[in-house]
């Protein structure tokens, strides 16, 4: 496995931006069901649970002031 920047995934900014940046190299991400898109990215042994989880980002965001 490839761990491009262990300061990084250890903080939650940093963490983020790698994301967002590997992100926007996928494909159609703009139009792409999030659960999907995070897969895409992250590359989870358990696919359909980004999906799942998905309302509960939503909520948190919203409490957030997203």
């Amino acid at each position: 496995m490839y761990y491009p920047d262990i300061a990084a995934d250890m903080d939650a900014a940093g963490s983020a931006a790698q994301f967002f940046k590997k992100m926007q190299g996928v494909s159609g991400w703009k139009t792409m069901e999030v659960g999907a898109l995070c897969q895409k990215v992250q590359g989870s042994a358990y696919p359909d649970r980004y999906a799942e989880r998905v309302g509960d980002a939503e909520s948190i965001c919203k409490a957030g002031g997203l």
